[in-house]
């Protein structure tokens, strides 16, 4: 449950931080750090709580930007098996297969959400550089989210620290 919860505060805060950056980003070229999330989730952890988390992110998300509730949380979810269902498939944690999967996902969620709500005609043009940027982070998202389950799975292995009575300290 901790990679979850990691996973989800990750995602929100890095919500945040693109929400309060985007009015200075060119139109279509800010990231979508949740989806970006969602795939490093689904590389790494599996189960039903990691599916309900790609749910709690999109979740996020919908609160976040306003949009219908429930609407980002079914694209991450699929967003999430796809994932799962590529990496059983290909290694999907190369380089060389994760950057072109992210492209064609992005892609693919991006004309899914069209079809969800209606969309103004700027935002079709606004989808190809941004599946590209997200193409182009997804490699160090991953990295930030394997380094943050690394440091949090390192502290559960170690532990207290205990000393015992003739241990040399030496």
């Amino acid at each position: 449950m901790r990679p979850v919860l990691s996973a989800w505060l990750l995602a929100w805060l890095l919500l945040v931080a693109t929400g309060a950056f985007a009015p200075w980003l060119p139109h279509g070229f800010a990231p979508d750090p949740a989806l970006l999330i969602v795939v490093a989730l689904g590389l790494r952890v599996g189960g039903v709580a990691s599916l309900a988390g790609a749910w709690a992110i999109g979740a996020t998300a919908d609160l976040l930007s306003g949009a219908p509730f429930g609407y980002h949380g079914l694209l991450y979810v699929i967003g999430w098996s796809l994932t799962r269902m590529a990496q059983g498939q290909v290694e999907l944690r190369r380089t060389s297969a994760l950057v072109p999967f992210t492209l064609v996902l992005s892609l693919g969620l991006s004309g899914l959400a069209a079809l969800l709500l209606p969309a103004p005609d700027a935002w079709w043009r606004a989808m190809l550089p941004h599946a590209v940027v997200n193409a182009a982070l997804v490699r160090w998202v991953g990295r930030g989210f394997a380094a943050l389950l690394e440091s949090d799975r390192g502290d559960m292995l170690r532990g207290p620290t205990r000393l015992h009575s003739g241990a040399s300290l030496q």
